[in-house]
């Protein structure tokens, strides 16, 4: 995201930029890959730590759109876009070198985790290690009654601990934005 962009106008940008294509709202969450990037063995040039940070990515489904594909990367990352198969899809993503890149998306097409599903990884020594996956949690009522009592709390801890991280990237965020509006404050 840039500056005061909105998670929605993030999307649009980033789908035109690295597709040509227009977008105005996708269907619905696929997932969401969360990485921790502080690596402290790692530095810069001048032999300072490096930056640290966190990164988020959200994926979602899009069926609607307009525009042909002709990929404008500012970043020059992606050089060609094209339409394949699911099949074809899932063989080329399976080639990718990073773990965040790869695992998700790829057991998303195959339908081996549920959408919306959140994914953490920690990145060390420039290598990408799964901390967990944590999945969608399922809107059916006869599910949540069949289920014990300590399953449930155990759950609930677990939506206090996502809602406790998600504010924390929001916090990051937002600590960013208004570093980036007021410098004199930092």
């Amino acid at each position: 995201m840039e500056g005061n962009e909105s998670l929605l106008d993030a999307f649009r940008r980033e789908v035109r930029e690295k597709t040509g294509l227009i977008v105005d709202v996708p269907e619905r969450l696929v997932y969401v890959a969360h990485v921790d990037n502080r690596d402290e063995d790692a530095h810069s040039a001048s032999e300072l730590p490096a930056r640290q940070d966190l990164a988020t990515f959200f994926v979602f489904e899009v069926t609607k759109f307009r525009g042909e594909l002709s990929p404008a990367d500012p970043d020059h990352f992606i050089l060609d876009a094209a339409f394949l198969t699911r099949s074809k899809a899932i063989e080329r993503l399976r080639e990718l070198p990073s773990r965040v890149l790869r695992e998700p998306i790829v057991e998303a097409l195959n339908g081996d985790a549920p959408l919306g599903s959140v994914w953490l990884y920690q990145r060390r020594s420039g290598s990408d290690e799964f901390i967990g996956r944590i999945p969608a949690i399922s809107h059916r009522i006869n599910n949540v009654q069949k289920q014990d009592p300590r399953q449930l709390r155990e759950r609930g801890l677990l939506l206090l601990g996502c809602l406790v991280a998600a504010l924390l990237v929001l916090g990051i965020v937002l600590v960013g934005i208004i570093a980036a509006a007021h410098p004199h404050l930092f």
